[in-house]
């Protein structure tokens, strides 16, 4: 793409960069070369900028493709914790039947008490 504007540009002034006069008489050499100098310079900078989008593209894409991953992995991961709120549910559901079944928690109670004072008499049996 540069090199097509260098060689238009190459060809244009290449009679007046031998040291030829203009109709005035004056040697338009030194503004050419000036010119010729700032448009290569602008040249190289336009291809540097071209580089530097170009990797910005590939970065967006990467960051792209990143995301999406992370969206996909993260759409499984709440389909999971759905599942295992709905499991959570249930087998809550089926704990507070099973209570409500062997005398609600006053049955409970007494069952958790009785164990508390059969862990006592066990522990004063083996250490008397």
């Amino acid at each position: 793409m540069s090199k097509n504007r260098n060689s238009e540009r190459d060809y244009k002034y290449s009679s007046l960069r031998t040291g030829e006069f203009d109709e005035e008489g004056n040697n338009p050499t030194g503004s050419l070369i000036f010119a010729d100098k700032r448009l290569r310079d602008q040249d190289a900078s336009l291809e540097s900028l071209e580089k530097t989008v170009s990797r910005l593209g590939e970065l967006s894409l990467t960051i792209s493709n990143e995301i999406d991953s992370q969206n996909r992995m993260l759409t499984s991961l709440e389909m999971d914790v759905e599942h295992d709120i709905e499991k959570t549910s249930s087998l809550t559901k089926k704990a507070k039947e099973l209570v409500e079944k062997s005398g609600g928690t006053k049955m409970m109670c007494i069952i958790v008490v009785l164990i508390v004072v059969l862990i006592i008499l066990v522990f004063l049996v083996i250490y008397s």
